[in-house]
This record gives structure tokens, sequence and C-alpha cells, in this order.
């Protein structure tokens, strides 16, 4: 009898651990499955053949240590810093795709960062840039949008401004698609946008476009934040991130830029609006 138990429960123990070294073997196959997928997307979308792998920090001591243990510190003049860091460098004139994907890109689609300088700082009238960006707004439109020290709305100026706020912020924001329909039509005016949707949450557009002016205001965004942020939004985003993804140093590291665009999003982040419902996902 003690035998025959011994046996059973010895032969119960072998099923059991074959049972987990096969599920330890199927889950290591699905590692090295999900391994080569991560590297094909990496490949479709990193516009280039060299690709850049990146490392991972340590948390809390590199959440704690920031920017200047990565990057150093800015430079007194952040302006001037950021000037040379995109019209100055030896990585200046090098040439990007503008597109996540590299497929079927064309002369066209090429840029250069002292070209994204020029593009969100003193864009050229007219001129269509690479990416089939044209129409560029001046900086100035921009600063007085987030009325920037020293940038007042003047009158005449107020409905661009909030037919732009309406556009990229509020409609977005409330993903109400009557009022991003009406804000498409290119002769669209603040009361034909009204009419066309009444009354949002009991809020007329007007009110809602001055309540997201306001927002901008109360951040309180310097023009180096304004130049960076949109800066971020371009095509040079790639270069910002590899600074600081890579493990290797970079010669040119962006430093008085990426101090700029922390500072602004810490700004934009404390006067910004998530809706009840919506998911935030952080990187």
């Amino acid at each position: 009898w003690l035998v025959a138990k011994t046996g059973g429960v010895l032969g119960a123990a072998v099923a059991e651990m074959a049972s987990k070294a096969k599920a330890a073997a199927e889950e290591l196959k699905q590692s090295i499955e999900a391994k080569r997928d991560t590297k094909a997307v990496n490949s479709k979308f990193a516009g280039s053949d060299e690709l850049i792998e990146a490392v991972c920090g340590q948390y809390p001591e590199d959440f704690k240590n920031g920017l200047e243990a990565r990057l150093g510190f800015p430079s007194l003049n952040v302006r001037d810093g950021m000037m040379k860091e995109h019209c100055a460098s030896e990585d200046s004139e090098a040439v990007f795709d503008t597109h996540y994907c590299k497929e079927g890109s064309t002369e066209k689609d090429k840029t250069w960062m002292s070209q994204e300088w020029e593009i969100v700082v003193e864009p050229e009238e007219g001129k269509a840039y690479p990416g089939q960006r044209k129409g560029m707004k001046p900086l100035k439109f921009f600063l007085k949008l987030v009325q920037a020290k020293g940038f007042v709305i003047e009158d005449g100026e107020r409905e661009e401004l909030q037919l732009h706020a309406l556009r990229t912020e509020v409609a977005p924001t409330l993903r109400n698609d009557r009022l991003s329909e009406a804000l498409r039509k290119a002769d669209a005016t603040l009361e034909a946008v009204h009419e066309a949707v009444g009354m949002i949450k009991g809020k007329s557009v007007r009110v809602l476009a001055d309540e997201q002016l306001e927002r901008w205001k109360m951040a309180g965004l310097r023009e180096e934040e304004v130049i960076a942020l949109r800066l971020y939004t371009s095509p040079g985003f790639k270069m910002y991130n590899g600074v600081l993804r890579s493990e290797t140093k970079a010669t040119n590291t962006y430093t008085n830029t990426i101090y700029a665009i922390n500072s602004g999003l810490i700004k934009l982040s404390a006067v910004s609006v998530v809706p009840e419902g919506h998911k935030v996902y952080r990187g």
C-alpha cells in the first residue's frame, strides 16, 4: 500500500513538473516571437536603416537625477542656445525623412533640423515645406495664442485665435463630431459654427474658445517654450527622443531645446483638462 501510494505521489509530482516545463517553454517561444515582431515594427517605422536601440533608465534614481544628469545644464540664453543646436551644429543639415514610415518617401519628404527651425521660427510666406506642410503660421500667431509675455491679443485678432483653439483643443477634447465638421469648412466663422452646433454643455463655442485661451494664458509659457513645443511636434522630435533614449551620448544633445520642451509640458499639464472617461497613457 505504501509503495503504491508513494508511486502515485511521485507520478503526480512528475506530471506537474512536466506541465510547468511545457508552459515555460511556450512562454519562452512567445517571448522570442514577440521580440521578432517588435524588431519588424521598429524597422518599418524607424525612417532609417541605422536603428538606435533604446535603453531603460533605473527608477527612481534616473528620474530623481533629472535632465541635468543626462544632458548637463542649459545655456544662460536658452533661445540662442536652441538656435545654435538647430542651425549651427554638425547635424543641422543632416537630411532625414519627415514621415514615420520610410516606404515610398521622396525628396519632397526630406528635411533637416535647420529647416525645422525655419518652419517654426520664421516660415517663409507661401512656401511649401517637406511633408506637405504649407501655409505655416508665423511664430507671432502662437505667442499671441498663449499670450506669452509681451504679446497681447489685439482687436480683430481674437476670432482667428478662437477658431484655432476650437479646432486644436476644444473639439478633440469634447469628441464632438458636429463641432469638428463645422470647423473643417474653409470659410468657418464663430457665428457660422455656433449656428451649426448650438450650445454645447450649456456654453456657446465663443465661451468654450475663450476658456481655452485663458487656460493657455494661465500656463505662463515663455517664447522659448512655445518654440520648443512647436519643434517637438515636428519631424525633428526623433532627434530629441534619440538623445534621451540612446545609450551612446550624441554630439549634439539639444540640451536647451529639451529643457524648454520639458518646462513647457509641465506648465501645460497644470492647466490641461482631462474629460471624464478619457484614458491617459504614459510612456
